[in-house]
């Protein structure tokens, strides 16, 4: 449950971030998700990504992204709380959670956690 709180955030934020960028329906207005095995320093791990070609992030403000109750959304559109949750959430999984943007580019935030074992 955790979990799928955390995928609905970073949905919810390329959403936002999509739409705040084409006002109206464009064929750029998209979400990419994928998921994948991957090796960390010999253990594995699952990777999510979630990459959208909104608005992205200025770098002024990457360092601060993940502080609870820190929004670049306008006030009233934005608690500051999902990215910090989510955050908190990967951790408690001992996993990441990053991101890498360029404004007016892109942002794909990418999740990754310790693959279970059998």
């Amino acid at each position: 449950m955790q979990l799928q709180q955390v995928v609905l955030n970073l949905l919810s934020n390329s959403r936002y971030a999509l739409n705040e960028r084409y006002r109206e329906p464009s064929p750029d207005k998209r979400i990419h998700i994928s998921c994948a095995p991957v090796a960390v320093e010999g253990q594995e791990y699952i990777r999510l990504s979630c990459k959208d070609w909104g608005t992205g992030i200025p770098q002024g403000i990457l360092e601060k992204l993940f502080d609870p109750f820190f929004t670049s959304k306008p006030s009233g559109q934005g608690t500051g709380l999902g990215l910090s949750i989510s955050y908190g959430i990967i951790k408690n999984h001992q996993g990441s959670l990053r991101v890498e943007s360029m404004v007016n580019k892109f942002a794909e935030m990418i999740v990754e956690i310790p693959a279970a074992t059998v």
